[in-house]
């Protein structure tokens, strides 16, 4: 179980999920991770081998830890590095897994480090929305942010960015977005 420090290893164990970052198909160790309230997750891993991480939230009707249709976040060769994965998530109330196993079914020993901070306050987060202008294209770049936020049209949570608009009165808005790696929403 997770949060603290935890040496693991893949050797002797079962097939991996789909995973998002990585192709993975080999033996994968996987830890139940249970957060009372809203909680910020920061999650360290070292390894004797080319290692992937995942963050799963528990399926809400079978309880399964990495089913791949609730995977939220996921990891492999962080600052470039084989070896070494890196990823952090607000997380609500409830069970997630977390999924180690290696890149293009690679195994090995590692070391999971995990820890529960207080989340990021979303007030202090608007605030500090930069502004956009009216008639005016705006480029942004998305990569490496936790998620704050979850879309009412999406099932899985994303980087993002804030803006803010100011508009004089009742206007009618329409934004556009083009993302070059996938949906913008």
């Amino acid at each position: 179980t997770v949060p603290g420090t935890t040496k693991g290893s893949t050797f002797g164990k079962q097939g991996s999920p789909h995973w998002s970052c990585a192709a993975a198909d080999g033996p994968s160790a996987v830890y139940r991770l249970h957060v009372d309230g809203r909680q910020h997750l920061v999650l360290d891993i070292t390894a004797k081998f080319d290692v992937v991480v995942a963050l799963f939230r528990a399926s809400p009707s079978e309880g399964f830890l990495c089913d791949s249709q609730y995977e939220l976040e996921c990891s492999d060769d962080y600052d470039a590095k084989v070896g070494r994965a890196h990823l952090e998530a607000n997380l609500d109330e409830g069970d997630y897994g977390v999924v180690v196993g290696g890149f293009d079914a690679d195994r090995g020993d590692f070391e999971l480090s995990t820890r529960l901070e207080e989340p990021t306050n979303l007030g202090a987060l608007c605030a500090a929305a930069r502004p956009i202008a009216v008639g005016v294209n705006t480029v942004d770049v998305l990569g490496g942010r936790p998620s704050n936020f979850r879309a009412s049209c999406s099932t899985t949570d994303g980087d993002e960015v804030l803006h803010t608009l100011d508009l004089r009165g009742r206007s009618r808005v329409r934004l556009t977005g083009q993302g070059s790696l996938g949906d913008i929403t």
